[in-house]
């Protein structure tokens, strides 16, 4: 279990919270201790680029758990006869440690300190010694400013701010329009920050900002509401939440962090607490990577899943997209194709366009490409490296992708549910599911990565493209099965174990290199038009265990490469909506079954229970069949056509298309 703190990991683990403060007058004696400081295995001074994290490095450590660690001063609500009381509507010039003058309250000695009452001014800390700390109670406090941050923290070592109980504290900045403008938040600070209490706090951040840290910001509790122009809520190294509950409205992004030069920082840390976010960008952004321990998370980016303005023209299959919905865009002779001829005749169909199609190529192999505009961001948890999530409710309602990282996405439980304009959950090389419930209701293609392990756990994807697709952004393949030039080692869709549903418009489970099913049950339904298929790969599909049914059209049927401990079946025949399929054995005893929500014309079956040298009753829609098992790949469909023949490979294809197909984005 790795704890982090502002001063490296290994940090004693989080204290309990004591003596809520219920009022500045009630004044209790807390004894204090001096914090344990860790010591770590990397000096914190040696800082790299984000970009340079050695990626398989970062998971293995955040696999092994990752805690936001809390020192004493944090969890700290009370105060000693010590502290300061100031009414800011009545501030006395005999104050310890405190300089007024302006409707400017500076403080510039280390203690406590209990605000309350109202100013039109600004709270300053800006301590003699940086190496000191304050603690700040608001007790009722309302601080406007329309000229600057109304609580500017210049010079500490950290502050805590403490919500006192059953109080609503208000702060608001106004709208400016100067440029050199450098405390963009209501509450800006230079310096680690630290929110605690079990009071509200209504932050208004009309000018950019709603509340920034340009070191740690760590909230421990309270009710947090902000409303901001710009951000929500950014910290530099970390935002770290432990509890409480949040109402964020931004312009920009919801929470960020924003270090990208140090591989060390630039996290964050939710724990638990209940958090709402409503942005204009990003909903969560880690400039380095976001761990999730448990929580109830509300994401809505942008204009929502339903109303997204995200393009996939530059992203579509260039082969795919240049022949438009026509299934005869290479001709309407299937058979020129299917039966192996030679590129020149493949080219002669009546399409009069299909020598354009073969040029229509997206070259853009960028796998860090935003799909909406350059400037804009719309997804819902985004990080630069890895997102983790180890329990908790996420939903995310997101113009664009609701998960995305240019590394890892890494998921061991917790439950996420995704209405998305783009791809449901994209990382460039990494999905790995062990566990935890997924439900992605609406996406352009459901996971996306270079290589997507499923581990366990259940999986749902609803996607107007593929469910599941492996891709790594350089393989480029009109994927008709093993047509790819360059094929990537890297590129691979394993599941092992789970329960796997996919009902997509394209492919259902789609692989540009290989594909191995190990375990898990799984049901594809696939698409309906035959310029799709249930199951695409481009290398080889091997399968070893577990349950299969992919229903799906019949023009592009890839048959398994190899089946073992069991055997596969391609069958075929004409189902209805709503119309079963069943396999039984010659005892009449049920294999599989299950009832497709749209029509279907072929089923690629696969169950440790189908043995070699059996024959099997097959029924789809009002029609059933016998079929006996010769091998351990066995088809009764068509494979001349469009389909596959030997694992995938439909013969010799023009050059020219096998440059057609980049579907990574």
């Amino acid at each position: 279990m790795i704890n982090y703190n502002k001063r490296g990991t290994l940090y004693v683990a989080v204290l309990s919270m004591s003596l809520v403060l219920t009022a500045c007058s009630s004044k209790t004696k807390t004894a204090t201790s001096q914090t344990a400081e860790a010591t770590t295995a990397s000096s914190s001074t040696n800082t790299t680029s984000v970009a340079d994290t050695d990626l398989n490095s970062l998971i293995s450590t955040l696999e092994s758990g990752v805690s936001l660690a809390l020192n004493e001063n944090d969890t700290n609500t009370s105060f000693d006869d010590s502290s300061v009381n100031i009414d800011l509507a009545n501030v006395s010039s005999n104050l310890n440690g405190v300089s007024y003058s302006n409707n400017t309250l500076t403080i510039t000695k280390k203690g406590s300190y209990c605000l309350s009452g109202s100013i039109n001014g600004q709270i300053v800390i800006n301590l003699e010694d940086n190496t000191d700390e304050v603690h700040l109670i608001f007790n009722g406090v309302t601080i406007t400013n329309n000229e600057s941050a109304p609580v500017l923290i210049l010079s500490a070592d950290k502050v805590t701010i403490t919500l006192a109980d059953n109080t609503v504290n208000t702060i608001t900045d106004g709208e400016r329009s100067s440029d050199n403008e450098d405390y963009s938040a209501a509450i800006y600070s230079k310096e680690d920050l630290t929110f605690n209490g079990n009071g509200t706090l209504n932050v208004n951040g009309n000018y950019k900002d709603g509340i920034t840290s340009k070191d740690d910001l760590i909230f421990v509790s309270g009710i947090i509401n902000v409303t901001a122009t710009d951000d929500g809520i950014v910290g530099k190294d970390l935002v770290g939440i432990n509890n409480g509950e949040f109402n964020i409205s931004a312009g920009g992004d919801g929470i960020k962090s924003t270090n990208d030069t140090d591989s060390t920082r630039g996290y964050i840390i939710i724990e638990n607490g209940n958090i709402d976010i409503t942005a204009g960008n990003d909903g969560i952004q880690g400039e380095n990577y976001v761990a999730i321990n448990n929580g109830n998370i509300n994401i809505k980016t942008g204009n929502g899943a339903s109303n997204s303005s995200v393009s996939h023209s530059s992203t579509d299959f260039g082969f795919r997209a240049a022949m438009g919905n026509s299934q005869n865009a290479m001709g309407n002779n299937q058979a020129a194709m299917g039966h192996g001829q030679n590129a020149a005749s493949a080219n002669t169909g009546n399409n009069s366009n299909a020598n354009s199609a073969s040029t229509d190529t997206n070259t853009n192999t960028d796998t860090n490409t935003d799909t909406s505009t350059d400037t804009e961001s719309l997804k819902g948890i985004k990080a630069t490296n890895v997102v983790i999530c180890f329990s908790g409710t996420i939903n995310i309602d997101s113009e664009d992708d609701g998960v995305h990282t240019d590394g890892a996405v890494i998921i061991k439980d917790g439950t996420f549910n995704i209405a998305s304009g783009d791809d449901g959950i994209h990382a460039d090389s990494l999905i790995k599911v062990d566990g935890g419930n997924i439900n992605i209701t609406k996406s352009y293609e459901g996971l996306e990565s270079t290589a997507i392990e499923i581990n366990g756990g259940s999986v749902k994807i609803t996607s107007e493209d593929d469910g599941m697709n492996a891709s790594d952004g350089q393989t480029n393949t009109i994927g008709y099965g093993n047509t790819s030039n360059s094929q990537s080692t890297a590129v691979s869709l394993v599941i092992n174990a789970g329960n796997v549903y996919v009902n997509s418009t394209g492919d259902g489970l789609d692989s540009n290199g290989t594909m191995t099913i190990n375990g898990g049950e799984i049901i594809v339904e696939g698409p309906t038009s035959n310029d799709n298929t249930a199951l695409d790969f481009d290398s080889s599909l091997t399968i070893n265990g577990g349950t299969l049914m992919a229903f799906g059209s019949n023009g592009m049927i890839e048959t398994p490469t190899s089946a073992t401990n069991g055997a596969a079946l391609i069958l075929t025949g004409s189902g209805s909506s709503n119309q079963e399929f069943s396999l039984k054995d010659s005892s009449g005893n049920t294999i599989l079954n299950y009832t497709p929500s749209k029509s279907y014309q072929a089923v690629i079956c696969y169950s440790q229970n189908i043995s070699q040298g059996s024959t099997y009753t097959y029924t789809i829609g009002q029609g059933s069949e016998s079929v006996t098992v010769t091998s351990a790949v066995t088809s009764t469909a068509n494979t001349s056509g469009f389909g596959a023949q030997k694992g995938g490979n439909m013969g010799q294809m023009p050059e020219s298309a096998n440059q057609g197909r980049n579907a990574y984005k």
